[in-house]
C-alpha cells in the first residue's frame, strides 16, 4: 500500500454548477480514463460486481413501495427492473473508475484542470462510467435538457447507443430510490437527505429517456 500526496491550489467545482465546469470536468475525467486504462492497480474489484446490490433496487420498491413513490415508476418497474440488470453488465470494462464522482471528491485548479480525491470506491469498469455518474449528480443543478443531451455525447464517443445510458441510469436510480425511503442514520450527517434530493431530481431524467426512446425520439 502506498500513500501519494500533492499540494493543489485549487477550489470544488462550484453549485450550482455550470456549464465551463461541467465541462472541464467531463474533459479531466476523459483524460484521466485514457491515461489509466488498463488499470496500473491489480487486484481490483470489477465495477459490475460492485455495484450489483445497488442497482436491483427496483425489486425491493416493488415488494415495499414508499409511501411517496412516483406513479410512473410503479407502472414501469418491469421494464425498469430488466434495464437496471442490463446496466450493470454495461459497466463491465478495463479502466480505473473512482466511481464516487461528486462536487466534494474534485478540485478545479488554477490552469482549469480537475483533479479527482478520495478515492476508497477504486474498480475497473468501462471507460465512461464515472463521466456519466457525474452527469446524473448534476442534473438538479442545471437544464435537464442539457445533462441530457450530454449522457448521448459521451456514450457516442465510446461507440454506444444512448439505451446504454437509460439502461445504467435506471440501476443508478434504483438505488437512490430504494435507499431514501429508510430514516436518517446516527453519524452520517445528511446522507439520506441527499439521497433523497438525488432521486428526486433523477427520476425526471430517467423518464424523459425512456419515454423519448419508446416514441422514436431517440436513437
Amino acid at each position: 500500500m502506498a500513500l501519494a500526496f500533492a499540494d493543489i491550489d485549487g477550489r470544488h467545482p462550484r453549485v450550482p454548477w455550470n456549464a465551463p465546469e461541467i465541462e472541464a470536468t467531463l474533459s479531466s475525467l476523459a483524460q484521466l480514463a485514457a491515461a489509466v486504462t488498463p488499470p496500473p492497480l491489480a487486484d481490483l474489484p470489477d465495477l459490475p460486481a460492485l455495484v450489483a446490490d445497488d442497482f436491483a433496487g427496483w425489486p425491493r420498491v416493488a415488494a415495499d413501495p414508499p409511501v411517496d413513490v412516483d406513479p410512473w415508476l410503479v407502472a414501469n418497474l418491469p421494464e425498469l427492473t430488466e434495464r437496471a440488470a442490463t446496466g450493470v453488465a454495461a459497466l463491465a470494462g478495463n479502466t480505473l473508475v473512482h466511481m464516487d464522482i461528486r462536487v466534494d471528491n474534485l478540485l478545479l485548479d488554477r490552469d482549469g484542470r480537475v483533479w479527482v480525491v478520495d478515492w476508497p470506491w477504486a474498480c475497473r469498469g468501462a471507460a465512461w462510467a464515472d463521466s456519466l455518474l457525474l452527469l446524473a449528480s448534476v442534473v438538479d443543478h442545471t437544464n435537464l435538457t442539457d445533462i441530457d443531451a450530454r449522457v448521448d455525447r459521451i456514450l457516442a464517443e465510446h461507440g454506444l447507443s444512448p439505451q446504454v445510458g437509460s439502461d445504467v441510469l435506471s440501476g443508478f436510480v434504483s438505488f437512490f430510490v430504494d435507499a431514501a425511503r429508510h430514516p436518517d442514520q446516527p453519524g452520517l450527517g445528511p446522507v439520506q437527505e441527499h439521497r433523497r434530493t438525488r432521486a428526486a431530481y433523477t427520476v425526471p431524467l430517467l423518464r424523459k429517456r425512456i419515454e423519448e426512446e419508446a416514441t422514436g425520439g431517440r436513437s
